[in-house]
């Protein structure tokens, strides 16, 4: 089940945003990186999604009843199995949405007054998802600590 945890940590998902959006905005200021740098940061990504496909399917094949999607348009964080965990849902889910309520305008706005706005909007995004990502991640934390 180790494995399984792994598999759905809101971590990953909050690492893989980062690292998507920082393979963005290094392709956006492609002209001012280093190919290498580059090439590194697509290739952490690009490998971090090929080994999270090849480990979901070696727990896919081990726990048939527990099976982990490779693709789906349902989030993870709907996964409930509890009335404990639909609680922990909601009260993140809450949350996300303030964040969301006060960080969307502010976003927008930033993107019209700086002059470089699909840098903001791609870094905006990025921290945005990131950040619901790793909200999830301590809501389940501290839900199974208590």
């Amino acid at each position: 089940m180790k494995l399984e945890r792994l598999l759905r940590s809101p971590l990953l998902g909050a690492g893989l945003f980062f690292l998507m959006g920082a393979a963005m905005l290094l392709l956006y200021y492609q002209h001012l990186v280093p190919d290498w740098l580059r090439f590194i940061v697509a290739f952490g990504a690009v490998g971090l999604v090929f080994v999270w496909a090849v480990l979901a399917l070696v727990h896919n094949r081990r726990h048939p009843e527990r099976r982990i999607r490779l693709a789906t348009f349902i989030p993870p964080e709907f996964r409930e199995e509890d009335e404990g965990q639909q609680w922990i849902n909601y009260r993140v889910t809450r949350r996300v949405y303030m964040l969301y309520y006060t960080a969307i305008p502010l976003l927008i706005g930033l993107i019209v007054v700086l002059p470089d706005g699909k840098a903001v909007a791609i870094g905006g995004l990025t921290f945005l998802g990131g950040l619901q990502q790793l909200l999830y991640w301590k809501g389940l934390r501290d839900w199974e600590r208590s």
